[in-house]
């Protein structure tokens, strides 16, 4: 897919999805005595998940390496894969935390601005040549 949509089109649409469905499931908070309430999650988390790995779960792969000369591609390759384990790592940690102190809807909406903050961070940096 990626010689297809592009890189940073790629990244970009996937982090506006993850912002989409954290703000649906935001919205989702609310009707817990639903019907709807265990579907609507189940989807909305789909989307959120899909678009993740299609988007910048992918691009974190293949961005990093063409982004830089050949004797530095290794590195830059692992690193940007390093940092993410620590930052699930840290997530991971950190969640229950932010969870137990601010509840559920600031987490969720905690989440869709970091991932509006990854879109805004796509197109500011944005190369044209990779697009």
């Amino acid at each position: 897919m990626i010689p297809r949509f592009g890189r940073i089109r790629m990244q970009a649409i996937g982090f506006a999805g993850m912002a989409v469905g954290m703000l649906m499931l935001l919205a989702t908070v609310g009707l817990t005595n639903s019907r709807l309430h265990s579907p609507l999650v189940f989807v909305e988390f789909i989307l959120f998940n899909l678009l993740m790995n299609a988007g910048p779960n992918s691009t974190t792969v293949t961005l990093a390496p063409i982004l830089s000369p050949t004797q530095l591609r290794g590195t830059t390759g692992g690193f940007p894969a390093g940092v993410a384990k620590l930052g699930a790592t840290l997530g991971v940690s950190l969640l229950p935390i932010f969870k137990q102190k601010f509840g559920v809807p600031s987490v969720l909406g905690i989440a869709s601005a970091v991932s509006l903050l990854g879109l805004i961070v796509t197109f500011a940096l944005r190369r044209e040549d990779i697009d």
